[in-house]
Formats: C-alpha cells, sequence, structure tokens
C-alpha cells in the first residue's frame, strides 16, 4: 500500500512539473495574445509588466529584462505599422534606455472624439486632454486644445478691402463703428496671424446651452517617447493575437 501511494504522488509530481514546463514554454507565445483590455494595461506591458487583479489586489509580475523587447513589439499593430525598420529602431532603443511610461511625468495626451448638436446639427470634434498634477500631489485630466475638420462658425479670413485706416484716429476710430455695426465684416481689423480661439467658443457656447455633447465616438491616446518618437496608441477590436490598445502610429521627431 506505501508502495501505491509513493508511486501516485511521484505520478502526481511528475504531472505538475510536465505542466509547469509547458506553461513556461507556452508563456512567450501565449503571453503576447492576450487581449490589452485597458490602457492601464498597455503602460503596463510598455513596462515589462503583466499585472491581474486578485481578491481586489493588484499583483505585479515584473518580467525578466530579456522579454521586454518582445512584448514591446507586440504592443504595436502589425497591420497599421508596417515599416519594420522604424519598429526595430524604436523597440531597441526604449529596450536599451530603460525608458518607462508612468502618468504624470510623460508627454501623454488624449484625444476624445466627440459628436455634439450645435443648433440642432450635427458638430463633430476632438478635445485633446492632458494630466496635470495639483499642489497636494493628485492628478487630473484637463482639456487643453480643441480640432475640427469644419467649424459650425465662420473663420476669420484677411479681407483688403475691409480695414481701418492709418489716419483714422484722427475721427476717432469712425471706421471701427462702421466695420462693426454696419457690415459686420470686420475680417481686415485684426492683425494677420490672429487666429480664432475655437476652444473658448465651444466652451462658451456649451456653456450657454447651444451646443450639446452626444456621444464620444472614439479614444486615442498620443504618447511622446524620449524626445524622439511620438506614438499613438488606438483601440482595436479584433479575434486575432493583436487586440485591445495597441500602437496605431509611430511618428520619428525631427532632432532640435
Amino acid at each position: 500500500m506505501k508502495t501505491f501511494y509513493v508511486l501516485v504522488i511521484l505520478i502526481q509530481l511528475s504531472i505538475v512539473d510536465v505542466y509547469s514546463q509547458a506553461l513556461e514554454n507556452s508563456f512567450y507565445d501565449e503571453t503576447w495574445s492576450l487581449k490589452v483590455k485597458q490602457i492601464d494595461d498597455f503602460v503596463d506591458r510598455f513596462n515589462n509588466e503583466l499585472n491581474f487583479i486578485s481578491n481586489g489586489n493588484i499583483i505585479k509580475n515584473k518580467l525578466p529584462p530579456e522579454t521586454r523587447s518582445k512584448l514591446l513589439s507586440s504592443l504595436i499593430y502589425s497591420e497599421n505599422v508596417k515599416n519594420t525598420e522604424l519598429v526595430n529602431e524604436f523597440v531597441n532603443l526604449v529596450d536599451a534606455k530603460g525608458y518607462y511610461l508612468k502618468f504624470g511625468d510623460d508627454d501623454i495626451k488624449c484625444i476624445l472624439s466627440l459628436a455634439s448638436i450645435y443648433y440642432e446639427k450635427q458638430f463633430n470634434f476632438n478635445f485633446h486632454l492632458k494630466i496635470e498634477k495639483l499642489n497636494d500631489g493628485s492628478m487630473k485630466w484637463v482639456i487643453v486644445d480643441v480640432n475640427s475638420t469644419s467649424y459650425p462658425w465662420n473663420t476669420i479670413a484677411q479681407n483688403p478691402q475691409k480695414f481701418i485706416n492709418p489716419s483714422n484716429h484722427n475721427l476717432r476710430f469712425s471706421n471701427l463703428f462702421r466695420i462693426i455695426n454696419g457690415e459686420n465684416d470686420i475680417q481686415g481689423i485684426f492683425e494677420e496671424s490672429f487666429e480664432l480661439d475655437n476652444l473658448s467658443i465651444i466652451i462658451h457656447e456649451i456653456m450657454r446651452g447651444n451646443m450639446a455633447i452626444k456621444s464620444i465616438t472614439d479614444v486615442n491616446y498620443s504618447f511622446k517617447i524620449l524626445d524622439k518618437y511620438k506614438v499613438l496608441v488606438s483601440y482595436f477590436d479584433t479575434s486575432g493575437k493583436q487586440s485591445g490598445w495597441l500602437i496605431s502610429n509611430i511618428e520619428k521627431l525631427e532632432s532640435r
């Protein structure tokens, strides 16, 4: 009977050992195909970590240095970024420099694509957000810019026919009143470099109740890395090995 129990234990230990070896061997193939569900997961993997939640606690798993280049490569969506020379250069530099992402300490921006209604018409635009550190050490996302392919208000373009005459100051700037109150054609009374502050206009219209945000149509993140690269991170919902938050574009910055 003792011999039987010893044999069973040996068989169990053998199975555990074989399973462990199989898990270790398959790790390098299967780990990279796990879906990057959250942007925090992307940052963890970029930093050579695979973290899990157990009983409400984050279990941090720092991977050995030799795995980092492969883990970094797995975060680059190959369907979009096809320049292998650029990819290899990027991965090798990040790995060699020991560069790690950290929210609040890096040039990280979020691009929110929004659908809104402005005076009963559809208006699509992007809010650009960054992380701002507060005096107490806490952080928050803040809106810093806006862009759109088509604004629903007139842009300011120079009109050479409408301007304030250089000697009009002698007449207490009478041209100013005529241009503004008369024809409402005011482009020529600003300096050539003047641009409308579209962000202020949008905030003003939202506060007045003239504009309402209906939905967030897309979310992307921009990371400036080592002052040499600007990468765009987007969400891909695919059935393949690469899925979730992945690098969709790598732009090499010009040296200053």
